[in-house]
């Protein structure tokens, strides 16, 4: 298959998933996308801990199919509908397309060239796709699985069955997509329909563009996942510090839970930015302890720290017990 149809069937997915989350959550899209991301990754982990891989795939192709009349009804027949058309009906969806006719442009005809990619990034994904398991058992040809179960592999493992197998073009498309989801929050707070937002909309994607001028040592050229879990790190930051008044306790701590977990399927290094999130949190706790008026924002740090410790503390357990019946 050509480039073209394959970064369609990628894009589209994406969109359809933000979209349909940021429905269910009453949320933007730009937020939809990178939550939509973050569950994808961690439902097909919690599938293939429990060596049920290929029905998580299916699982997860339901809901993107199921997202088409979600997102139907509420852009025309939902009593919140006007609140919906402007949270996904909007320019940040070309703003998307944008990075997705980037990576378009960036990575034809572009092939695994690193010695990390050929041991573990690619190779990984063809042994998922024989096999529909996780790549770590004694008899993988994958290297270092333990400290790397790489969410972000059942990311590309997934796109790839999407597509109709293994191609280079779309492990490379869709991690990129992936790192980009977790820049659209930028446009968060810009108008749409203004020169910040339009001077973004060109800006970025040139900048990204000049980066990856070395195939060999840019983000762009390799399959690691430390660019990605630094823009994991900023979005969890970003949800935990936002002041916004839209942003409850109930989803703060839904969102730490899922990138507390997100961040500790991806690499053992998770755990020290959880570590440090938590330090942030606690921090808060304590400046805001003598203040009379600030209970009610002491108990929600509180919920958010408890829930990003539960969900780090089930990924990393999940973790190890899965290495101990499969090593």
């Amino acid at each position: 298959m050509v480039s073209s149809p394959l970064i369609l069937v990628v894009f589209a997915s994406l969109v359809l998933g933000g979209m349909g989350v940021a429905c269910l959550m009453r949320r933007s899209f730009v937020l939809g996308l990178p939550i939509f991301c973050s569950l994808l990754m961690v439902v097909l982990y919690a599938f293939a801990v429990f060596g049920q891989l290929d029905l998580g795939f299916f699982v997860s192709c339901f809901f993107l199919v199921m997202t088409i009349p979600l997102i139907g009804y509420s852009l025309l027949f939902s009593a919140h509908r006007e609140e919906h058309r402007t949270h996904i009906a909007n320019a940040t969806v070309l703003v998307f397309l944008a990075f997705a006719m980037l990576t378009l442009l960036i990575n034809s005809g572009r092939e695994v060239v690193s010695w990390d990619d050929f041991n573990h990034w690619a190779t990984a994904v063809k042994e998922m796709l024989y096999t529909d398991s996780l790549a770590s058992s004694s008899t993988s040809r994958v290297l270092f699985t333990r400290n790397n179960p790489s969410a972000t592999i059942m990311f590309r493992y997934f796109f790839s069955r999407l597509a109709g197998g293994y191609s280079e073009f779309v492990q490379f498309a869709s991690l990129q997509l992936l790192m980009y989801a977790f820049l659209m929050p930028l446009f968060a707070q810009i108008k749409t329909n203004t020169l910040k937002f339009y001077a973004l909309i060109a800006g970025v994607p040139t900048i990204l563009l000049l980066f990856q001028s070395s195939q060999h040592l840019s983000a762009f050229g390799l399959l690691g996942i430390d660019i990605l879990m630094g823009l994991q790190f900023a979005f969890l930051l970003w949800v935990v510090m936002s002041p916004a008044p839209e942003y409850t306790v109930f989803f703060k701590g839904f969102l730490s839970a899922l990138m507390g977990c997100s961040l500790i399927i991806q690499k053992d290094i998770g755990l020290g930015l959880v570590a440090i999130t938590v330090g942030l949190l606690l921090l808060q706790i304590v400046c805001n302890r003598k203040s009379a008026y600030q209970s009610e924002r002491i108990k929600g740090l509180l919920i958010q720290t408890v829930c990003l410790l539960a969900g780090a503390a089930i990924a990393y357990g999940s973790w190890q017990w899965y290495w101990m019946l499969h090593a």
